[in-house]
C-alpha cells in the first residue's frame, strides 16, 4: 500500500542554546525532502537563542514558528515539545532538540518508509550516532537495534532498558495525542514513558541508518547529576505507569525491578565513586520514604560487594608482589 505524501512538523525544545541553535536549523534547511515546518519553543532561555532561531528561520527561507513556553505552563522538555505538538499542522512529528542535528536525507528516508507501511505500524526509530561538542569524536550509537523495515513490538524491551533517542523518534500525530502526548510532570524520563505507551499500542518500524546526531556537551551528561535526582525520576516514571492502568502486573513489575533495582543500583555506582557514601545517602533515603526499602538495600548490598571485591583484588595483588620480590 502507498501512502499519500508525508508532512512533517519538526518540534525543537530550546533552552539556552544560543551557541548551537544556528547549526541545528542549518541541519534542516539542508533536508532533501522539503515538505515540513519547524516549531521551536524557546523554555525561558536567559540568552539569545529565542532571537538567533528566529533570525536563522527567516534567513534560511524554513517554514516556521518560534514561540515562547507561557508561564503557566511547567518548565521542561516535555510542556515545550507539547505546545510545538499543539500547534504543528503535520501529519508526522519529528522531535530535535536544540543542540542536536538531523543528517540531509533523514526526512526522506521517513517519508519514504511511512509510504511502504502498512497501517498497523505507526512510529518509526533508526540510529543516531552521538559526538563530542568538543572534539567532534564519535561516542557511540543509540537506538542500533532492529532490522531494517520490520514491523517489532518494543514494549518488553523498552520495559528493562531504553534505547530510543528521543531524535531517533518519528511518530504519528494522531497516536501522540492518543498517548496524551508528553508526560510533564516526568523529567528526564518523559520521553521513555512515551515510548512505552507508544509500544504498548503499536509495533515500531526501524530504519538501520543514522539520520540524526545527538550532541554531548559535558555540562550535559546525565551522569553527572546526584543520585537522589535519579532515585526521584525512577520513583516517578514507576508512579505514573502504576497510576496509568496501561501496563500489566508483570510488566509493571518488570519495569519497576529494572528502574528501581538495576538502573539505579547503576547511577548509585557513578555517584559512590564521585561522592562517597555521603552522595548516595539522600537518595537511599528517599526509596525507603516511598516503600522500597528493599532496593536501598540492594544498592548498599551492591556497593559494599562491588568495593569489597576491589580492595581484594588489590590486596591479592600486593601480596603476590610482595612474594615474588622475596622469591
Amino acid at each position: 500500500m502507498i501512502r499519500t505524501p508525508v508532512a512533517f512538523s519538526v518540534v525543537i525544545p530550546s533552552f539556552n542554546t544560543a551557541p548551537f541553535i544556528g547549526e541545528t536549523l542549518d541541519s534542516l534547511a539542508a533536508q532533501t525532502y522539503r515538505d515540513f515546518e519547524v516549531l521551536v519553543v524557546d523554555d525561558g532561555s536567559t540568552d539569545d537563542s529565542g532571537r538567533i532561531a528566529a533570525e536563522r528561520i527567516a534567513a534560511l527561507g524554513l517554514r516556521g514558528t518560534v514561540t515562547s513556553r507561557p508561564t503557566h505552563l511547567p518548565k521542561g522538555v516535555s510542556s515545550c515539545r507539547n505546545l510545538g505538538i499543539a500547534q504543528s499542522k503535520g501529519a508526522w512529528i519529528a522531535f530535535l532538540d536544540g543542540d542536536d542535528l538531523f543528517t540531509p536525507t533523514k526526512l526522506e528516508r521517513v517519508a519514504e518508509v511511512v509510504a511502504r507501511t502498512p497501517r498497523i505500524a505507526g512510529p518509526i526509530y533508526h540510529k543516531s550516532p552521538r559526538f563530542s561538542h568538543d572534539s567532534r569524536q564519535p561516542l557511540g550509537v543509540v537506538s542500533a537495534r532492529g532490522r531494517e523495515g520490520e514491523p517489532r513490538w518494543l514494549l518488553d524491551e523498552l520495559l528493562v532498558g531504553n534505547y530510543l533517542a528521543t531524535c531517533g523518534m518519528v511518530i504519528e500525530r494522531a497516536l501522540l495525542e492518543e498517548v496524551g502526548r508528553f508526560n510533564a510532570s516526568l523529567r528526564g524520563v518523559e520521553d521513555w514513558w512515551l515510548a512505552l505507551q507508544v509500544s504498548a499500542r503499536t509495533p515500531w518500524i526501524y530504519i538501520d541508518q543514522a539520520l540524526a546526531e545527538i550532541r554531548v556537551r559535558e555540562s550535559s551528561l546525565m551522569t553527572n547529576a546526584a543520585f537522589d535526582h535519579y532515585v526521584e525520576q525512577h520513583l516517578a516514571l514507576v508512579r505514573v505507569a502504576s497510576e496509568s492502568g496501561e501496563l500489566s502486573r508483570v510488566q509493571l513489575a518488570a519495569l519497576e525491578g529494572y528502574a528501581l533495582g538495576a538502573l539505579t543500583t547503576y547511577f548509585a555506582g557513578l555517584a559512590l565513586g564521585r561522592e562517597g557514601w555521603p552522595g548516595i545517602l539522600p537518595g537511599l533515603g528517599r526509596l525507603t520514604a516511598a516503600g522500597h526499602w528493599r532496593y536501598a538495600w540492594r544498592v548498599i548490598f551492591r556497593q559494599v560487594r562491588s568495593r569489597s571485591l576491589v580492595l581484594a583484588s588489590r590486596l591479592a595483588r600486593k601480596v603476590r608482589a610482595s612474594r615474588s620480590q622475596v622469591a
